[in-house]
């Protein structure tokens, strides 16, 4: 990205950098450590931003599962992208495991990067910060990050506590970096080709305005009732004059998700399997979009979309929607943000007393 080495390495340090931070070229290289799902990556967006507006000739390397490359592959902010084949080390026997993994860390290691920001701190993130060769690395110090994890940094932050939002606990890591404070930005890629992709694989090439409904999660706790999804998709069409397309991530959602579809009758259907940078493009021309605290959700709300968020056992604080035209809804139950996979009450009663009329009414409230 552009610059000689002597004016990147004045510019760097005039900012604020340590001279560890640059290379033997005089210029800083960042890694940016994130191995989570979808909601993660799209909360780690502004980092990417944040490094790349403050260092706009820096080297900037991201490092994920190899699930979410479709997202980032071709990210104009990005100069490199590293994925963690699971699948494939999966597959090998230890000693090929072992020494796949060994290969990796090397390929980590000869990138050259010189700052590593770990968004986990976690013992499974650690191992590659330490494999990265920077010579600081930066990451949540415990009880956010891993007490064990705590050796492999040079930098471990506290966030503020008055900072609640994840977005902006992940920029929290940049401050010793000299990266202002600001509000959390998500840039995406070009999602042109993925939107003819995504629309070449549905039966009917979808017409007008339209809602997206996601029902499934990764908690069952998360879940909201699917005769709520039904009847809040049918009031959607009915009342709002939008179509409604149900989306899903994977089999077992595809069946729930097709089951909404159903029950909910004309003008509701489930949309088709769509690889993450095809979702993307998909929810970029939704009107609406209605979900619970999933990555799909965190994905509108990144690309700007007008987003009811339901809430359950997480917190809207930590993880909802943001912007002007973003809702969340709770309950409000005292057992709320429990912040378990499974209710300990076995009634989930926290996503169920949520109403989908108080749902539809937020939803008119994002459109004004």
């Amino acid at each position: 990205m552009g610059g000689d080495a002597t004016s990147g390495s004045t510019s760097h340090v005039a900012a604020g950098l340590p001279a560890t931070a640059l290379g033997a070229n005089g210029q800083a290289s960042f890694l940016i450590i994130c191995l989570g799902g979808l909601g993660k990556v799209v909360n780690a967006l502004p980092v990417l931003h944040a490094l790349r507006k403050t260092y706009p000739e820096a080297r900037i390397g991201w490092l994920a599962e190899e699930t979410m490359a479709p997202l980032l592959r071709d990210h104009p902010e990005l100069d490199q992208l590293h994925t963690v084949p699971r699948a494939e080390w999966k597959a090998l026997s230890w000693w090929g495991r072992r020494k796949a993994m060994r290969a990796f860390a090397h390929e980590l290691n000869s990138a050259g990067y010189t700052v590593a920001v770990d968004l986990h701190g976690s013992r499974a993130s650690a191992p590659f910060a330490r494999s990265s060769g920077a010579a600081i690395r930066v990451s949540y110090a415990p009880p956010e990050g891993a007490r064990l994890s705590s050796r492999f940094y040079t930098c471990r932050i506290y966030p503020s506590p008055t900072v609640k939002h994840v977005a902006e606990r992940n920029l929290s890591l940049l401050i010793p970096l000299a990266v202002r404070r600001a509000e959390p930005v998500h840039v995406f890629p070009d999602l042109t080709r993925a939107l003819e992709r995504a629309l070449a694989k549905f039966d009917e090439t979808p017409r007008g305005k339209y809602a997206v409904l996601h029902p499934g999660a990764s908690w069952t706790s998360q879940q909201w009732p699917p005769d709520s999804c039904a009847e809040l998709a049918r009031a959607i069409v009915s009342d709002m004059s939008l179509g409604v397309f149900v989306t899903a991530s994977g089999d077992v959602e595809r069946s729930r998700a097709e089951g909404v579809a159903k029950a909910a009758g004309e003008g509701v259907r489930a949309a088709p399997a769509l690889e993450l940078d095809e979702l993307a493009a998909f929810l970029s021309g939704a009107a609406l979009f209605v979900g619970g605290d999933t990555g799909p959700m965190h994905l509108a709300s990144g690309l700007g979309i007008p987003t009811v968020a339901i809430f359950g056992p997480t917190s809207p604080a930590r993880t909802g929607p943001r912007g002007p035209r973003a809702r969340s809804i709770e309950a409000g139950l005292p057992c709320a943000g429990c912040d378990r996979a499974t209710c300990t009450y076995g009634t989930d009663a926290c996503m169920k007393k949520i109403e989908p009329g108080a749902v539809l009414a937020l939803a008119r409230e994002t459109l004004g």
